[in-house]
């Protein structure tokens, strides 16, 4: 045993990246804008795909595509399973709004627990499109992104109305900056200006996974190349400088701090000298699909990696 011992000493002594090599996880907290992060994901499963993170003031939580819904216990600092919406569907899409829980599809729609996730029920009226990609809420309302447009919930009715429909168009992503509303699709930007009733293609020709947007500018992320406008989409440039080749999944802003979610993990940008990789405490090349804040804190989220 002291032999042993002496060994394991040594190698340590001579390898040291043996000890600073992070334990995988698939959910990693930062709390200090994104300088250092550490492995929260207790009590999820290995290998799983996460789909999406939403939260609210006091709720986090992740949909998986196979392993169902997660809520993050603040005081246990650990992940537990929802009950099981009444489905074998892919889930893709999660939202949290007036003390209800939103999931949606990738061919039923969506589902809704008003009971915190013990009980589910269809929640499809109005929608003529039942693949779901992206569920948000901006200015007050939840809005829904399929596969044939966007869809906003009218409350009074509890349905869905259309508020771009096309056959074909896959809404991303959405946000707004300033009252204006943006949605990103594989036809390009479509926005829609504060006070305004019809949306405007404003980014044709490149086709959009995401959107991200920070007190002033709006970014596009596209399958290629991020880019960025500082006059409500009217121009675009490239603000790809600092990362790799290669699109970036997230874009988010905390405390006047910008940060990225890319292949090889986050980034932050440093003004006009682009960005640079943020990754203590994360695993090496640790693609970051979902990047949210919750608080005070910024929730990276990966999947199939096991702990």
């Amino acid at each position: 045993m002291t032999m042993l011992l002496s060994f394991i000493w040594i190698t340590l002594s001579f390898c040291p990246e043996v000890l600073l090599e992070p334990a995988k996880g698939i959910v990693y907290f930062s709390t200090d804008n994104g300088q250092t992060w550490e492995n929260t994901s207790a009590g999820l499963p290995d290998n799983i795909f996460l789909s999406d993170i939403a939260v609210a003031p006091g709720l986090l939580g992740l949909t998986t595509k196979q392993h169902g819904i997660f809520l993050f216990n603040f005081a246990k600092s650990e992940w537990s399973t929802l009950a099981t919406i009444p489905t074998t569907d892919e889930i893709d899409a999660l939202c949290f709004h007036q003390s209800k829980i939103l999931v949606g599809t990738k061919n039923n729609g969506l589902f809704i627990s008003s009971d915190g996730g013990k009980t589910w029920a269809s929640f499809n009226r109005g929608l003529k499109n039942l693949t779901i990609r992206k569920l948000t809420y901006l200015e007050q309302k939840v809005y829904a992104g399929t596969n044939g447009g966007l869809y906003v919930l009218q409350e009074s009715t509890n349905q869905w109305i259309p508020e771009h429909e096309e056959n074909g168009l896959q809404v991303n992503g959405m946000r707004a900056l300033d009252g204006d509303l943006y949605a990103g699709t594989n036809r390009g930007l479509f926005k829609k200006s504060k006070g305004g009733q019809d949306w405007k293609q404003i980014m044709p020709g490149r086709s959009l996974h995401n959107l991200g947007v920070d007190r002033k500018n709006i970014y596009a992320l596209t399958y290629s190349e991020l880019f960025i406008s500082d006059d409500k989409g009217a121009s675009w440039k490239s603000d790809q400088a600092g990362m790799p080749p290669k699109y970036t999944f997230q874009v988010i802003e905390k405390d006047n701090t910008l940060l990225a979610g890319q292949w090889d993990g986050v980034y932050i940008k440093h003004g006009l000298l682009g960005w640079a990789l943020s990754n203590q405490g994360l695993p090496k090349d640790f693609p970051v699909l979902e990047l949210v804040v919750s608080g005070n804190t910024i929730v990276a989220g990966s999947s199939q990696w096991s702990r």
